[in-house]
């Protein structure tokens, strides 16, 4: 999930990359969802 978090934020700087994803205010339980389902493919 990681690089998919990565890919989908570019320029982003990570210091804990799912953490950091996952609070992000930006940041919808349907995006967290989509990197799941999409790690799981």
């Amino acid at each position: 999930m990681r690089r998919l978090i990565e890919k989908k934020y570019p320029n982003k700087e990570w210091e804990h990359r799912f953490k950091d994803f996952n609070n992000m205010p930006q940041t919808s339980f349907d995006d967290i969802m989509g990197i799941i389902e999409e790690a799981n493919r």
